[in-house]
């Protein structure tokens, strides 16, 4: 899988920013690690797209912070935890 990693990171320098943004920041929100990626929503859904169809990244859905909240599912964003320790080289 991490052979996947590197002709992603290969390919494209952004998809290296947003696993970087993932690992950095567990379980965070969309937009908090498209801020910490310094990458546009209209890009980031495509590269996010192919890292989850690959399982590199794994969005997980979770309850809101908030009582106010509470029924809409959050979703959050962490590294396959199978090649977490591999990635830390390429990072």
């Amino acid at each position: 899988m991490i052979s996947k990693v590197k002709k992603y990171i290969e390919k494209d320098l952004r998809y290296k920013e947003l696993i970087k943004a993932v690992y950095n920041n567990p379980y965070s929100e969309k937009k908090v690690m498209l801020k910490e990626a310094n990458i546009d929503l209209d890009e980031a859904g495509r590269l996010l797209n192919d890292l989850e169809k690959d399982l590199i990244i794994l969005e997980l859905t979770s309850q809101a912070n908030s009582n106010i909240e509470s029924r809409v599912p959050k979703k959050v964003y962490l590294i396959n935890p199978d090649i977490e320790q591999e990635l830390e080289s390429l990072l």
